[in-house]
């Protein structure tokens, strides 16, 4: 909505994200209604948005229960691979323990307890390697999931946002008047039931007490008016009335 002193526009709101085609007026005020501030002026039919709204909660929710498997299964996972890796550690203190013992033992025994050494320590350098690239895959996936359900907040709260701006109350006291609209090549007042675009005055809400007007003035009388000045006017239709006014801005 455009404000000023005298006069409020309202038009039809400009939508967040998808689902921003032409609405439709559900609800209308009345051409010349007494207005107050917070009064209902027009509301647009919200189905479309609600429904947005409900589809991207419905999707937030499962975003969220999957993440919540999925940290619970690397939990599970990083206890295995920790186990795994105790293991071979252990695997690997024995077999050094028996390496202790070559001197006493034949030439065969003794290289059978070196090679044992020496796939103990491959065997855990590549667990360990193992574990690093699962834990950053595992990372790599919940956080593709967090963004995704990021997305899916935005619009939730979008769509919730959307819904909230379909009734437009004013925002100022004053009188309702409705804005006309091209129809089948003709201007008339909108209605309720018709679909207007984005950003379509509807009805704009005077107030009687602070009026505007706007004239034209000729160039050789420009430079007797200044900001400020005090003036009359008058309306050709009726000749006989008159109103006190100043001029804010030329």
């Amino acid at each position: 909505a455009s404000t000023s002193s005298a006069c409020t526009t309202i038009a039809a709101p400009r939508l967040s994200g998808p689902n921003t085609q032409s609405l439709v007026i559900t609800k209308l005020i009345k051409a010349g209604a007494p207005v107050a501030k917070g009064d209902l002026l027009v509301e647009f039919d919200r189905q479309t948005q609600l429904a947005n709204a409900l589809d991207r909660r419905a999707e937030l929710n499962d975003l969220d229960q999957q993440i919540k498997k999925k940290d619970a299964g690397e939990r599970a996972a990083r206890s295995r691979d920790d186990g795994e890796i105790l293991l071979a550690e252990s695997s690997l203190s024995r077999a050094k323990l028996e390496t202790s013992k070559n001197e006493l033992l034949p030439r065969i025994q003794a290289e059978k307890n070196d090679l044992a050494v020496e796939q103990a320590v491959a065997t855990l350098n590549q667990l360990k390697t193992t574990y690093a690239l699962k834990r950053k895959a595992a990372e790599a996936d919940l956080q593709i999931l967090k963004i995704r359900r990021d997305r899916a907040e935005n619009a939730m709260r979008q769509a919730e946002t959307n819904a909230k701006r379909m009734a437009v109350v004013a925002p100022i006291e004053g009188m309702a008047v409705l804005r006309m609209v091209w129809k089948t090549n003709t201007q008339a007042e909108v209605q309720e039931g018709e679909e207007v675009r984005a950003g379509v005055p509807v009805v704009d809400v005077v107030n009687p007490k602070a009026m505007r007007v706007r004239a034209r003035v000729s160039q050789a009388d420009i430079n007797d008016l200044q900001v400020g000045q005090a003036v009359k006017i008058g309306l050709d239709a009726y000749p006989d009335l008159s109103f006190d006014g100043r001029i804010a801005q030329i």
